[in-house]
């Protein structure tokens, strides 16, 4: 008689469970997943305990509670951000710490290919000399977004595979340009959520004069942060 009463209040307990977590589960083949899952072990308690000793009974209990954490934390839903906890971290002169919810880094030293980057899309487009306010326009190319990275994954100086300094070039084309436009380069995030947070760069200038480097945080073409470097100042 214990034996049937406790078989029977753990076959209750894993329906029990099933329909608690499958109601908070939106996913339907997850759902079906776990039903499967928790007939099986019901099968399996009550033969566990109607059918085996008692050391042998406990044995497969534990057995079974393996299976079940296992397979739910398996359900559980993937984390979408890299930083999902959130991290403090000192800003400046501050001494308190700031809280943030997410972060991008990108490790543009060791980037191969660009264009297989999540985080950023080389830009191409064009801006008319009038809209640019000056004698000639600009054309931003894909051809002028370029990597020169470092072999060895797990060295942070040295040359690039192309020689040179490494990293993610972007060029600007020298002289008068012969149809008008300055090729030129850039990169945008792909993101289009970041609003506020600590946003920051490492840039190496050019030492050659008439060259206009730059960092912006743009709301709209009229409303952005910008920071713009002219060489070779």
């Amino acid at each position: 008689m214990p034996r049937f009463t406790l078989g029977r209040a753990c076959l209750s307990l894993h329906v029990y469970v099933y329909f608690i977590v499958s109601y908070l589960i939106e996913d339907t083949n997850n759902r079906n997943h776990l039903i499967l899952l928790c007939a099986d072990i019901a099968v399996l308690t009550h033969l566990s305990y109607y059918h085996l000793s008692r050391r042998a009974a406990v044995l497969g209990s534990m057995v079974m509670a393996t299976i079940l954490a296992s397979h739910l934390i398996a359900l559980l839903p993937i984390v979408a951000a890299n930083c999902e906890c959130g991290y403090t971290s000192l800003v400046g002169n501050d001494t308190a710490p700031y809280l943030f919810t997410d972060v991008i880094e990108s490790d543009f030293l060791h980037r191969h290919n660009i264009t297989l980057d999540t985080d950023w899309k080389p830009q191409n487009f064009t801006v008319s000399a009038a809209a640019g306010r000056g004698p000639y326009g600009m054309n931003f190319t894909l051809a002028d977004v370029n990597t020169n990275p470092i072999s060895n994954t797990s060295t942070f100086t040295g040359p690039g595979i192309f020689g040179g300094d490494p990293g993610l070039t972007l060029s600007v084309g020298g002289g008068i340009p012969q149809n008008g436009m300055v090729p030129t380069a850039e990169i945008d995030s792909t993101r289009t959520d970041l609003l506020y947070g600590s946003y920051r760069a490492s840039m190496k200038l050019t030492s050659i004069p008439g060259t206009c480097s730059a960092f912006f945080w743009v709301w709209t073409p009229s409303r952005l942060e910008q920071y713009l470097f002219v060489s070779p100042d």
